[in-house]
C-alpha cells in the first residue's frame, strides 16, 4: 500500500491548527477589550426601607445626581433585613440611605459621602407613660422594647438587651404597643407617624420622645465602584455649604 506524502500530513496539520489559532486570537481580542459598562449602569435599582418626606427628598436628590451622569434610578421597597442581603449580593444595586458602618458586616457595600440626611429616632409609648429620663438606660429597664427587624440603628443600640422584641413592620409594632405586648417602640420617627395615620389611630394617644439624630449615607454595591467618585461629586455639589444634602436641596427648591 502506498504511504501518504509528507505534504498530506502538513496540510492536515494546518487544517487543525489554523481554526484553533483563530479561536485563541478571538478570545484574546475579547479579553483585551475594555469592559463596556454603558448598558449595565443605565438603570440602577436602590432598596428603600422607609417612607415620608425625607425619603422622597432623598430620592429626588439622588435622581438629580445620577441623571447628571446619564443614569436612571429605580427605587424598590424591600423589608429592612432582606434589603441588605439583596444589596450586598448585588441582586439590588444599593441602598437609598443607611447608617455608617454597615459595610463592616456587608463588605460588598460602598458608602458614598457626603451625609444624605439626618434621621430622627424616637421612643413611642402610650399616652402618659413617658420615659424619664428619656435615654437608652431608661429604655433598657422597660419590660419589652420593640425595634424594627433589620433597622441597624436601633438594633445596634440595643445589642445585649434582654427586653428587645424584633418586629417586621411599623404597623405591627403599633398594634403590639396598643395591645400592651410591648412597653415601647424605638424606631424612625417619621415612619412611625405614618404608620399611626395608616392605622387610623389618634396621634394624641401616644407620647414620642426623640433620643438621637443619626447621619445616613447612600450606598452602592461594589460592582458600581467606578461610579462612586462621580456620584459623590454630584452630591457634594448639591450639598453646598450645608451639613447634609437635603437641607441644601430644600434651600434650592424654595
Amino acid at each position: 500500500m502506498r504511504r501518504p506524502h509528507r505534504r498530506y500530513f502538513f496540510l492536515q496539520g494546518l487544517a487543525f491548527v489554523l481554526p484553533c489559532a483563530a479561536a485563541v486570537q478571538a478570545a484574546s481580542g475579547v479579553q483585551n477589550q475594555p469592559l463596556d459598562t454603558s448598558h449595565s449602569t443605565r438603570t440602577i435599582r436602590l432598596a428603600t426601607i422607609a417612607t415620608g418626606d425625607q425619603v422622597q427628598d432623598a430620592e429626588r436628590a439622588l435622581q438629580a445626581a445620577y441623571r447628571a451622569l446619564g443614569v436612571t434610578l429605580e427605587f424598590v421597597r424591600v423589608p429592612a433585613a432582606r434589603a441588605l442581603l439583596e444589596s450586598n449580593a448585588g441582586r439590588i444595586d444599593g441602598e437609598l440611605a443607611r447608617v455608617a458602618g454597615i459595610e463592616s458586616t456587608y463588605p460588598n457595600l460602598r458608602r458614598i459621602e457626603p451625609v444624605l440626611f439626618f434621621n430622627e429616632n424616637a421612643v413611642f409609648v402610650l399616652k402618659n407613660q413617658r420615659i424619664a429620663p428619656p435615654d437608652l438606660k431608661a429604655l433598657a429597664r422597660l419590660p419589652a422594647v420593640g425595634v424594627l427587624n433589620g433597622y441597624k440603628i436601633t438594633e445596634e443600640l440595643t445589642v445585649g438587651w434582654s427586653n428587645v422584641v424584633r418586629i417586621n413592620s411599623y404597623v405591627s409594632a403599633l398594634k403590639m404597643l396598643v395591645a400592651g405586648r410591648i412597653s415601647a417602640f424605638f424606631g424612625r420617627k417619621e415612619d412611625v407617624q405614618i404608620a399611626i395615620t395608616q392605622l387610623g389611630l389618634d396621634a394624641s394617644s401616644f407620647d414620642e420622645q426623640v433620643l438621637l439624630s443619626v447621619p445616613l449615607y447612600h450606598y452602592l454595591n461594589s460592582k458600581h465602584e467606578a461610579l462612586i467618585p462621580a456620584i459623590s461629586a454630584e452630591l457634594r455639589r448639591l450639598q453646598g455649604k450645608q451639613g447634609s444634602v437635603l437641607p441644601a436641596l430644600k434651600l434650592v427648591a424654595h
